[in-house]
């Protein structure tokens, strides 16, 4: 196991986390970027294409039997 990429993915991921802290989580820090409706709202585009998408893919795996 590479070191070096746990690293990356942990800081990546504590990044991200970090993006969707809501702001008033975070209302005495100075930098707070708060984007979490910004994720409610691409969370709305993106889940229903997405079962769509999955529903498909489980139809033509149950057909190809």
């Amino acid at each position: 196991m590479n070191i070096g990429k746990i690293i990356v993915g942990i800081v990546i991921l504590l990044a991200g986390l970090w993006l969707i802290v809501p702001k008033s989580i975070c209302s005495n820090i100075t930098y707070c970027p708060g984007l979490w409706q910004e994720l409610v709202f691409v969370l709305k585009g993106v889940l229903p294409i997405t079962l769509v998408i999955l529903g498909i893919f489980v139809l033509w795996v149950e057909a190809a039997k």
